[in-house]
Order: structure tokens, then C-alpha cells, then sequence
């Protein structure tokens, strides 16, 4: 394999993989929202109030 061939697979690859955590990321962030007591700061102190009398 040549340098110049190594190096476009390298950036091919290092694309699919940022492709792949741009895609997932919002979908892992959005499925912690739905979850109840999901660890999101903003979630934690929303119960907390939703508990106080």
C-alpha cells in the first residue's frame, strides 16, 4: 500500500467515525431526556423541585 493510499484510508475512516458520533451522539442524549432521573444536571434539579411539597 502506498503512503498517499494510507493516508486517504485513514481520513476516510477518521470521517465515518465522526459521521457516526455526530448521528448517534443526539440520539443517546435524547433517549437519557426521556428516561426518568436520567444524570443531566437540569433533570436532577427539575425532580428535585417536582418533590418538594
Amino acid at each position: 500500500m502506498d503512503v498517499s493510499a494510507g493516508i486517504l484510508m485513514a481520513v476516510i475512516g477518521a470521517v465515518v467515525v465522526i459521521a457516526l458520533f455526530a448521528i448517534l451522539i443526539p440520539r443517546w442524549s435524547k433517549a437519557n431526556k426521556a428516561k426518568p432521573g436520567a444524570l443531566k444536571p437540569d433533570k436532577f434539579f427539575e425532580i428535585r423541585r417536582k418533590n418538594r411539597p
